[in-house]
């Protein structure tokens, strides 16, 4: 069966990789190429016809600040997997921190651009519960918010990781940002109960879906059985 996966991952945390000590190791490979997801995939009977190769950094390093993270880790991740889909029919979403003050994030936008099958970003925002590299609330942060709308301006898309307690904050930042095409990614991130839940889930996910820019993948459906 042919398939086009809108978000899977390789990565490589091997000694001297780009993410060594982070993530795991898929089967027991520290080096999870292209190559090795084709071949998973077709033992399971399935031909990778196209898709999106999404960043994992957002959940790595979180000792370094954000400014030293688009300098170095976010670009060295996306060299990689940009070598990895070269001439593939793939996609890229890449990693930036959104929140760092300064040039930074303009310079790295500026680096990106020169990858042309980089097609958005994404940054993980889920807050308490949160992600190893969330501080604090980043769609209340202000230069957060300034930096997405450069991703509008740039015409790049953004994929939103959140918690479905954010769902109203993210209602009023995207409907602020128009031209910004927003991807939900694992429908949200619920716990089995919110799922169960009309005023937790799907009440604020209904206003969500309102927003004609905003889209959701239905993913990661394994992790509703754990409860935070």
């Amino acid at each position: 069966m042919k398939i086009i996966d809108p978000h899977f991952h390789i990565w490589d945390i091997s000694e001297g990789g780009y993410a060594e000590g982070c993530l795991f190791a898929p089967r027991g490979v520290k080096k999870y190429t292209i190559q090795k997801y084709e071949k998973d995939l077709e033992e399971a009977g399935l031909d990778l016809e196209g898709g999106v190769v999404v960043e994992a950094m957002s959940v790595c390093y979180k000792e370094k600040s954000a400014g030293e993270m688009n300098k170095g880790k976010c670009l060295e991740e996306l060299e990689w997997t940009a070598g990895q889909v070269k001439n593939k029919p793939l996609k890229i979403v890449a990693n930036c921190c959104l929140e760092e003050e300064g040039v930074g994030v303009e310079r790295l936008l500026e680096k990106v651009k020169g990858f042309e099958q980089v097609v958005g970003f994404r940054q993980i925002v889920n807050f308490e519960p949160s992600y190893p590299r969330v501080h604090e609330n980043f769609l209340k942060n202000k230069t957060f918010l300034k930096n997405l709308t450069r991703l509008e301006e740039i015409g790049f898309s953004f994929d939103l990781q959140l918690n479905p307690h954010q769902f109203q904050t993210a209602y009023e930042v995207f409907s602020n940002i128009p031209g910004l095409v927003v991807i939900l990614n694992h429908i949200g991130s619920p716990t089995s109960s919110e799922l169960a839940s009309e005023e937790s889930y799907w009440e604020p996910l209904t206003q969500l879906s309102t927003l004609p820019n905003l889209f959701v993948k239905i993913s990661m459906l394994p992790s509703l059985d754990l409860e935070p």
